[in-house]
């Protein structure tokens, strides 16, 4: 990515995808007896969509494994940001941040790496958020 910073606003929307900061939904309770995949959901029940695992479900229009982090993923899709009225007002800001936060670093922090184990760190245990407590990294200054 340093060498083809251009693609940084196409691996953002992937990093979305593939590891949402949104899990999940906050509870709805369905209106009306409904069904849902082939789920028979009654008046009043729970319903909650899974935000964070909705871009693996299904091939992205062809382009590779759903379940891979690929950068190059042409058009990624995901629901990070929510859908429809819930859309998040902020996405196009947080999408920009990501984009300049991520192009800095990798021009100025030359080496930059995880300084644990992936498998230890330890994320956020909220059900709705997704995000590491604390994320190690170790990097050499010129």
């Amino acid at each position: 990515m340093r060498g083809r910073p251009e693609q940084l606003p196409a691996a953002v929307e992937e990093f979305l995808r593939h590891d949402s900061p949104v899990e999940r939904s906050t509870n709805r309770y369905a209106a009306v007896d409904l069904e849902l995949g082939g789920v028979a959901v009654p008046r009043g029940g729970l319903v909650v969509v899974a935000l964070g695992s909705a871009g693996h479900d299904a091939a992205q229009r062809g382009s590779g494994d759903p379940a891979a982090l690929d950068v190059g993923r042409p058009d990624a899709r995901h629901l990070a940001f929510g859908h429809g009225i819930h859309h998040c007002l902020g996405a196009p800001l947080a999408r920009l941040e990501a984009a300049v936060a991520l192009r800095v670093l990798l021009a100025r922090v030359p080496e930059l790496e995880l300084a644990v184990p992936v498998d230890s760190l330890d994320w956020i245990d909220s059900g709705i958020i997704r995000g590491v407590l604390a994320l190690p990294v170790r990097y050499r200054r010129d």
